[in-house]
Protein backbone atom coordinates (compact mmCIF):
# COMPACT_ATOMS: atom_id res chain seq x y z
CA UNK A 1 0.00 0.00 0.00
CA UNK A 2 2.69 2.60 0.65
CA UNK A 3 4.35 3.21 -2.99
CA UNK A 4 0.29 3.51 -3.65
CA UNK A 5 0.11 6.26 -1.15
CA UNK A 6 2.97 7.57 -2.85
CA UNK A 7 2.12 7.67 -6.08
CA UNK A 8 -0.98 9.40 -4.83
CA UNK A 9 0.77 11.99 -2.92
CA UNK A 10 3.34 12.88 -5.54
CA UNK A 11 0.07 13.42 -7.72
CA UNK A 12 -1.71 15.29 -5.08
CA UNK A 13 1.54 17.69 -4.96
CA UNK A 14 2.07 17.85 -8.50
CA UNK A 15 -1.92 19.57 -9.16
CA UNK A 16 -1.19 21.60 -6.00
CA UNK A 17 1.81 23.14 -7.54
CA UNK A 18 -0.07 23.29 -11.06
CA UNK A 19 -2.60 25.22 -10.04
CA UNK A 20 -0.45 27.77 -7.67
CA UNK A 21 1.43 28.46 -11.60
CA UNK A 22 -1.93 29.09 -12.78
CA UNK A 23 -3.35 31.43 -10.00
CA UNK A 24 0.28 32.78 -10.30
CA UNK A 25 -0.02 33.66 -13.95
CA UNK A 26 -3.60 34.59 -13.76
CA UNK A 27 -2.43 37.52 -11.30
CA UNK A 28 0.04 38.78 -13.25
CA UNK A 29 -2.32 39.15 -16.07
CA UNK A 30 -4.99 40.72 -14.24
CA UNK A 31 -3.08 43.04 -12.04
CA UNK A 32 -5.37 45.50 -13.08
CA UNK A 33 -8.64 45.98 -14.38
CA UNK A 34 -6.85 46.88 -18.26
CA UNK A 35 -5.02 44.25 -18.00
CA UNK A 36 -8.29 42.02 -17.29
CA UNK A 37 -10.28 42.87 -19.71
CA UNK A 38 -7.72 42.78 -22.48
CA UNK A 39 -6.98 39.07 -21.59
CA UNK A 40 -11.02 38.38 -21.76
CA UNK A 41 -11.13 40.18 -25.22
CA UNK A 42 -7.56 38.38 -26.63
CA UNK A 43 -9.32 35.16 -25.80
CA UNK A 44 -13.24 36.12 -26.78
CA UNK A 45 -12.81 39.10 -29.45
CA UNK A 46 -16.36 39.50 -29.78
CA UNK A 47 -17.42 39.78 -26.21
CA UNK A 48 -19.17 43.35 -26.40
CA UNK A 49 -19.01 43.65 -22.59
CA UNK A 50 -15.31 43.03 -22.52
CA UNK A 51 -15.21 45.90 -24.40
CA UNK A 52 -17.53 48.04 -22.82
CA UNK A 53 -15.41 47.51 -19.00
CA UNK A 54 -12.26 48.69 -21.01
CA UNK A 55 -13.79 51.55 -22.48
CA UNK A 56 -15.47 52.39 -18.84
CA UNK A 57 -11.46 51.83 -17.35
CA UNK A 58 -9.59 54.31 -19.62
CA UNK A 59 -12.94 57.25 -19.56
CA UNK A 60 -12.61 57.22 -15.55
CA UNK A 61 -8.81 57.43 -16.21
CA UNK A 62 -9.97 60.59 -18.79
CA UNK A 63 -7.91 58.76 -21.51
CA UNK A 64 -11.35 59.45 -24.07
CA UNK A 65 -10.54 58.91 -27.29
CA UNK A 66 -8.90 55.40 -25.92
CA UNK A 67 -12.30 54.89 -24.38
CA UNK A 68 -14.47 55.80 -27.57
CA UNK A 69 -12.09 53.28 -29.35
CA UNK A 70 -13.36 50.01 -27.10
CA UNK A 71 -16.96 51.19 -26.61
CA UNK A 72 -17.38 51.48 -30.47
CA UNK A 73 -16.05 48.24 -30.63
CA UNK A 74 -18.60 46.97 -28.46
CA UNK A 75 -21.12 48.07 -30.46
CA UNK A 76 -19.48 46.55 -33.38
CA UNK A 77 -20.12 43.29 -31.69
CA UNK A 78 -23.40 44.36 -30.19
CA UNK A 79 -25.58 46.98 -31.24
CA UNK A 80 -28.41 46.52 -28.70
CA UNK A 81 -25.83 47.20 -26.07
CA UNK A 82 -28.01 50.12 -24.18
CA UNK A 83 -24.89 50.51 -21.64
CA UNK A 84 -22.51 51.30 -24.82
CA UNK A 85 -24.75 54.19 -25.76
CA UNK A 86 -24.69 55.67 -21.74
CA UNK A 87 -21.14 55.71 -21.48
CA UNK A 88 -20.83 57.35 -25.24
CA UNK A 89 -23.22 59.83 -24.41
CA UNK A 90 -21.04 60.41 -20.56
CA UNK A 91 -18.00 61.02 -23.06
CA UNK A 92 -18.44 63.24 -24.93
CA UNK A 93 -20.66 65.16 -22.06
CA UNK A 94 -17.32 65.74 -20.45
CA UNK A 95 -15.83 66.52 -23.66
CA UNK A 96 -18.44 69.71 -23.85
CA UNK A 97 -19.71 67.89 -26.78
CA UNK A 98 -23.30 68.04 -25.45
CA UNK A 99 -25.17 67.54 -28.70
CA UNK A 100 -23.33 64.57 -29.66
CA UNK A 101 -24.01 63.49 -25.94
CA UNK A 102 -28.00 63.94 -26.40
CA UNK A 103 -28.23 61.99 -28.96
CA UNK A 104 -25.97 58.78 -27.15
CA UNK A 105 -28.01 59.45 -24.46
CA UNK A 106 -31.74 59.70 -25.77
CA UNK A 107 -30.14 55.91 -28.13
CA UNK A 108 -29.67 54.73 -24.85
CA UNK A 109 -33.23 55.25 -23.32
CA UNK A 110 -34.82 53.48 -26.48
CA UNK A 111 -32.91 50.01 -25.08
CA UNK A 112 -33.39 47.31 -22.84
CA UNK A 113 -33.12 49.69 -18.87
CA UNK A 114 -31.92 48.24 -15.29
CA UNK A 115 -33.50 50.86 -12.76
CA UNK A 116 -30.03 52.13 -12.23
CA UNK A 117 -28.80 52.64 -15.46
CA UNK A 118 -32.58 54.48 -16.55
CA UNK A 119 -31.47 56.41 -13.58
CA UNK A 120 -28.13 57.26 -14.70
CA UNK A 121 -29.22 58.65 -18.63
CA UNK A 122 -32.13 60.83 -17.12
CA UNK A 123 -29.78 62.24 -14.47
CA UNK A 124 -27.00 62.71 -17.36
CA UNK A 125 -29.53 63.70 -19.54
CA UNK A 126 -30.80 66.51 -17.82
CA UNK A 127 -27.23 67.71 -16.66
CA UNK A 128 -26.63 67.67 -20.65
CA UNK A 129 -29.64 70.32 -20.95
CA UNK A 130 -28.49 72.34 -18.16
CA UNK A 131 -25.24 72.73 -19.52
CA UNK A 132 -26.40 73.75 -22.89
CA UNK A 133 -28.30 76.46 -21.52
CA UNK A 134 -31.80 74.82 -22.32
CA UNK A 135 -33.43 74.87 -18.75
CA UNK A 136 -36.93 73.90 -19.30
CA UNK A 137 -35.77 70.50 -21.26
CA UNK A 138 -33.49 70.06 -18.07
CA UNK A 139 -36.30 70.50 -15.42
CA UNK A 140 -38.65 68.46 -18.01
CA UNK A 141 -35.94 65.70 -17.50
CA UNK A 142 -35.37 65.33 -13.85
CA UNK A 143 -39.10 65.89 -13.57
CA UNK A 144 -39.28 63.00 -15.53
CA UNK A 145 -37.33 61.18 -13.41
CA UNK A 146 -38.38 62.07 -10.01
CA UNK A 147 -41.79 60.85 -11.11
CA UNK A 148 -40.03 57.33 -11.58
CA UNK A 149 -37.88 57.82 -9.03
CA UNK A 150 -38.99 59.93 -6.20
CA UNK A 151 -36.66 59.00 -3.79
CA UNK A 152 -33.33 59.28 -5.89
CA UNK A 153 -31.61 62.21 -3.28
CA UNK A 154 -29.63 63.23 -6.62
CA UNK A 155 -32.30 64.03 -8.91
CA UNK A 156 -34.41 65.65 -6.08
CA UNK A 157 -31.09 68.28 -5.82
CA UNK A 158 -30.89 68.44 -9.67
CA UNK A 159 -34.37 69.17 -10.43
CA UNK A 160 -34.08 72.11 -6.89
CA UNK A 161 -31.23 73.39 -8.84
CA UNK A 162 -33.12 74.04 -12.04
CA UNK A 163 -36.02 75.50 -10.31
CA UNK A 164 -33.75 77.65 -8.75
CA UNK A 165 -32.42 78.58 -11.86
CA UNK A 166 -35.29 79.42 -13.48
CA UNK A 167 -36.72 81.29 -10.36
CA UNK A 168 -39.21 79.15 -9.87
CA UNK A 169 -38.20 78.92 -6.36
CA UNK A 170 -41.42 78.13 -4.13
CA UNK A 171 -40.77 74.82 -6.18
CA UNK A 172 -37.09 74.58 -5.63
CA UNK A 173 -37.64 74.91 -1.96
CA UNK A 174 -40.13 72.13 -1.73
CA UNK A 175 -38.77 69.79 -3.90
CA UNK A 176 -34.66 70.53 -1.94
CA UNK A 177 -36.60 70.06 1.77
CA UNK A 178 -37.92 66.42 0.23
CA UNK A 179 -34.38 65.54 -0.27
CA UNK A 180 -33.10 66.84 2.99
CA UNK A 181 -36.25 64.63 4.61
CA UNK A 182 -34.40 61.37 2.37
CA UNK A 183 -30.64 62.26 3.40
CA UNK A 184 -29.29 65.35 5.29
CA UNK A 185 -26.33 66.53 2.80
CA UNK A 186 -24.28 69.58 2.85
CA UNK A 187 -24.91 70.49 -1.03
CA UNK A 188 -28.92 69.93 -0.34
CA UNK A 189 -28.56 72.55 2.51
CA UNK A 190 -26.35 75.38 0.66
CA UNK A 191 -28.90 75.17 -2.43
CA UNK A 192 -31.82 75.48 -0.40
CA UNK A 193 -30.07 77.88 0.80
CA UNK A 194 -29.37 79.95 -2.20
CA UNK A 195 -33.41 79.71 -3.00
CA UNK A 196 -34.17 81.21 0.64
CA UNK A 197 -31.21 83.89 -0.29
CA UNK A 198 -33.62 84.27 -4.12
CA UNK A 199 -36.74 84.36 -2.04
CA UNK A 200 -35.44 86.99 -0.05
CA UNK A 201 -34.86 85.58 3.04
CA UNK A 202 -31.02 86.13 3.91
CA UNK A 203 -32.03 84.77 7.56
CA UNK A 204 -33.28 81.86 6.98
CA UNK A 205 -30.33 80.77 4.46
CA UNK A 206 -27.50 81.64 6.75
CA UNK A 207 -28.81 78.93 9.02
CA UNK A 208 -29.40 76.87 6.15
CA UNK A 209 -25.63 77.49 5.14
CA UNK A 210 -24.32 77.31 8.97
CA UNK A 211 -26.32 73.70 8.97
CA UNK A 212 -24.42 72.82 5.79
CA UNK A 213 -20.95 73.57 7.43
CA UNK A 214 -21.57 71.43 10.47
CA UNK A 215 -22.56 68.70 8.31
CA UNK A 216 -19.26 69.22 6.30
CA UNK A 217 -17.58 68.45 9.83
CA UNK A 218 -18.85 65.63 10.36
Amino acid sequence: LFPHTAVRIALIIAIVVLLSIGTYTRNIIWKDPQTLWEDVIAKAPNNSRAYNNLGVVFKERKEFDKATEQFEKALRANRNYTAVYYNLGDVQYRLGNYENAVVYLKQALTGKLSPQLHLDILNKLGRTYSAMGQTEKAIETFEKAVELFPTSVILLNNLGVQYVKNNQVDSAIEILEKAIKIQEKPYLFNNLALAYTKRGDKEKSSLLRQKALELKKD
